[in-house]
């Protein structure tokens, strides 16, 4: 009788929904899903918060998935209705982040953000799932939802150097 109960209880129960996260081979960096935020955490202790919503906009998403990339040292974040990805770079000597048209960064003509623990935005038509990254990490292929009820999905090859999407392949329903 106990057994069963236990059963019941357990059916019962809310389900514990994971949240998107991924952590370094060496553990010291993780970053977490928290609602529609992105916390960074170095050595179990949060070191920044990201709100997960376009630069300027108030307009939140959740955060679809969370990927570490060894050989860039930064993590690669999706979302469920943003359509960006994030790679959010752990690499203390990252080069800076520069949104928008830069005519020169090299002499100063524009205005950066840290590389480190900064985030470079790769706008995209639809946000995308399913993730796959080559050898390098700086390809990242993606799985686009269909377009109204015909649509059918997308792949999208997004080169995370350049931040755009470079090709795109029909994908089987």
């Amino acid at each position: 009788m106990k057994r069963l109960l236990a059963i019941a209880a357990a059916a019962l129960a809310p389900l514990a929904i994971a949240q998107p996260q991924a952590t370094s081979p060496d553990g010291r960096w993780q970053v977490v899903a928290e609602g529609q935020a992105v916390a960074v955490y170095d050595h179990g202790v949060k070191v920044k918060a990201l709100g997960a919503s376009r630069r300027g906009s108030q307009q939140g998403s959740a955060v679809a998935d969370v990927h570490y990339i060894g050989r860039r040292r930064s993590f690669v974040i999706a979302f469920d209705t943003l359509a960006e990805l994030w790679e959010l770079s752990v690499d203390p000597s990252a080069e800076g982040v520069f949104d928008g048209l830069v005519h020169d960064y090299r002499q100063g003509e524009a205005l950066g953000e840290p590389g480190y623990l900064g985030v470079r935005r790769t706008l995209l038509d639809q946000p995308l799932r399913e993730l796959r990254f080559d050898d390098s990490g700086a390809f990242v292929l993606g799985r686009a939802p269909p377009d109204g009820d015909a649509g059918a999905p997308a792949l999208m090859l997004v080169q995370l150097d350049v931040r755009r999407v470079i090709a795109r392949f029909a994908a089987p329903k």
